[in-house]
């Protein structure tokens, strides 16, 4: 007899409880922007600021040194011509032979003096040429120093000298010397432009001695000396020309020293600076047939205490054209004094402008009514420092900010019990100034709320600031004004602020005088600051984490299973979580949700302070038909509905934290052969 058996299904339930995900979350998770601050007590709050409005100068200082582009035409202030010295002499052999006597004395010999002439006339003309060294000229000023001198044995009772010029014989001078002994001379001083009046006087000249007349001789001997002489020495000095054809000497041909004034300051009054970036071109025209060399200088802008200085060279005009030259000079880096060339005035350069010319080779023509126009134009001058009178201005700023609070503060289910405000005034300007707050709102551009804000006092004085120079980075003064209406500012959320601020510089004039300053880079700031205590109640407010979620890999078998949330809270802060799975690509594969709440921590009623943690663990059940989208989830987020219970308010401290632990518990299903 045989006997059949049947191998029969029996199903055997297995838990294994396996951990699937971590989070730890502190305040600092929660509010992430780096204006959370701890305060002593390790309470934390957080401080926002938005810029209201700003008064700089910095922008302005590009257009604060301004020179008119200006031109100075200048003519030639003198001309001076090469000191002439010319000496003649008439031999006593000459003047025996144009005697006639009729005999010739021998050399050396003594003769009677019955036998000399008492008066010498057409005596050959002395030639003074100096044609080398000028051609002609007109003279404004200059002397011509005469000296006769008598080596004759014979005392000379007169001489009469005249000078000629050459070419038409037109007489320049006439002049006598009388009683000269022999062995003296005589001299004498000739103003020669007023001799000649404005009459030309030319390089070849003629001198001539005419009645010369010699003391009586009778009864003495006279001793006969060949090399013996008469002479006249003519010395032409201190010659300046209106104009001349003429070799010049090396000489300073034109000089100008004056205040450039600066430009469209209006009530701004300089006494000095430093230049960031500053620069001047110059353009210059000569009209003179020699180069011009022009030096300039800023006696008062000055580096290292040297002072700014160029030198060009103007080439000569050329077929009656003037020659031009254009050139950019900058003085960066350099100091300004700003106070003129006698220190007594404000918004000016004292500039010199000089011109010289080397000697001519050979004679040239220049006059005083040749010019040289030069123009200088400020190409660049931007400060880097500026101190004087910076003027009485108002300025005014009707704007408006945005305010960016942190994305959980903009829900408008936080209300916090106290928020603080302050319009914090940072005057980096060396000036003082007066700020008037004539209106602040703030708005929620989603919900339409809006909240004002106020100063007590609505004018406020504003201290300068600390001078540091040379450092070049001044001391702000830092001026805080309380503001009212922050608590609903915030509690609204306002994002949006609307301002209308008064900027006053130097509301009581230039007291203490030219005493401002300014930077390139100071102003005058108004920023909105607020401080925001993190003790609050929080309704319904909506917040999530996301973590990574451990894959279970063998899910055969699997009937159903609970997911438990395991919270350790140390928040004053009630939570009911709700589970979201997403899968490798991010996407949304199943979701959990529970009634069961994470309870708040304990809280001390005596400190308002959480004193001990509170364990809370939440189940999450599904069932078979889920378990693919849940268990084959790459992360999960855990989002939570946080409140405050009864809506107590609640300070958040730094050591306040909620760790979070998800596991999971599986149903198996065996089978087993009978």
């Amino acid at each position: 007899m045989a006997c059949n058996r049947n191998l029969d299904e029996i199903e055997m339930n297995r838990n294994i409880l396996t951990p699937l995900a971590y989070s730890s979350i502190s305040i600092k998770d929660l509010v992430t922007d780096s204006s959370l601050v701890e305060n002593a007590d390790g309470s934390l709050s957080m401080i926002f600021r938005e810029e209201a409005g700003s008064f700089g100068l910095a922008g302005m200082l590009d257009t604060m040194v301004k020179i008119k582009p200006f031109k100075q035409t200048l003519t030639l202030e003198s001309l001076e011509l090469m000191t002439l010295d010319i000496t003649q002499k008439y031999t006593m052999g000459e003047m025996l032979e144009q005697a006639n006597l009729g005999f010739t004395p021998p050399d050396g010999s003594i003769i009677p003096g019955a036998f000399l002439p008492t008066e010498i006339n057409d005596l050959p003309p002395i030639e003074l040429d100096i044609s080398e060294f000028l051609v002609e000229a007109v003279l404004d000023s200059g002397f011509l120093d005469l000296t006769f001198e008598n080596q004759f044995p014979i005392k000379i009772e007169s001489v009469q000298i005249e000078i000629r010029n050459t070419d038409d014989n037109t007489l320049v001078l006439s002049e006598t010397f009388t009683d000269i002994d022999t062995g003296s001379t005589q001299s004498r001083t000739i103003d020669l432009a007023q001799q000649l009046n404005g009459d030309p006087i030319k390089g070849e000249l003629t001198a001539t001695l005419s009645q010369v007349k010699l003391e009586s001789q009778d009864g003495k001997a006279v001793p006969i000396n060949y090399e013996d002489y008469i002479a006249l020495n003519a010395k032409i000095r201190d010659v300046k020309v209106h104009s001349a054809t003429a070799v010049y000497p090396e000489q300073e041909v034109l000089y100008n020293a004056d205040d450039v004034k600066l430009i469209g300051l209006d009530q701004i009054e300089l006494t000095e600076g430093v230049m960031r970036a500053a620069g001047i071109k110059v353009e210059a025209f000569n009209t003179l047939p020699d180069t011009l060399y022009i030096d300039y200088e800023l006696p008062r802008v000055t580096k290292n205490g040297v002072p700014f200085t160029f030198a060009v060279a103007i080439p000569p005009s050329e077929n009656g054209q003037p020659n031009k030259i254009e050139q950019y000079f900058n003085f960066d880096g350099y100091n300004v004094d700003f106070r003129g060339e006698n220190l007594d005035t404000v918004n000016a350069f004292y500039n010199i402008v000089s011109g010289h010319i080397k000697q001519s080779e050979e004679p040239i023509s220049l006059s005083l009514d040749d010019t040289l126009s030069i123009f200088i134009t400020m190409e660049t001058a931007v400060p880097e420092y500026l101190k004087g009178y910076l003027g009485n201005s108002i300025e005014t700023f009707k704007d408006s900010t945005t305010f960016d609070l942190p994305d959980f503060l903009n829900d408008g289910q936080i209300q916090f019990e106290q928020v603080n405000a302050n319009l914090v005034i940072e005057n980096g300007i060396g000036a003082t100034g007066k700020l008037t707050l004539n209106k602040m709102d703030g708005y929620n551009t989603s919900s339409g709320a809006t909240a004002s804000l106020s100063a007590i006092n609505n004018s406020v004085d504003i201290p300068k600031s600390t001078d540091n120079f040379p450092s070049l980075i001044p001391t702000a003064s830092v001026t805080t004004i309380p503001l009212q209406g922050a608590t609903d500012m915030i509690n609204e959320s306002c994002n949006l602020i609307v301002y209308d601020l008064e900027a006053e510089l130097n509301p009581n004039g230039n007291v203490p005088a030219y005493n401002n300053f300014v930077y390139y880079d100071s102003e005058m700031k108004a920023s909105l600051e607020v401080e925001i205590p993190l003790k609050m109640s929080i309704d319904a407010l909506m917040l999530s984490d996301t973590v990574d979620f451990k894959e279970v890999n063998d899910v055969e078998g699997i009937t159903s299973g609970t997911l438990f949330l395991l919270a350790d809270n140390g928040f004053p802060i009630q939570l009911q979580p709700k589970l979201y799975f997403l899968d490798e690509f991010g996407n949304l594969s199943d979701s959990l949700s529970t009634d069961e709440m994470i309870e708040a921590g304990i809280v001390d009623v005596a400190t308002g302070k959480v004193e001990s943690i509170t364990e809370s663990r939440l189940a999450f059940s599904f069932d078979q038909t889920r378990i693919e989208n849940i268990l084959g989830a790459r992360k999960v987020i855990i989002e939570a509905t946080f409140d405050t219970p009864n809506q107590a308010i609640r300070a958040l401290y730094s050591d306040y934290v909620l760790d979070l632990k998800l596991t999971a518990k599986f149903n198996y299903r065996s089978v087993e052969g009978l």
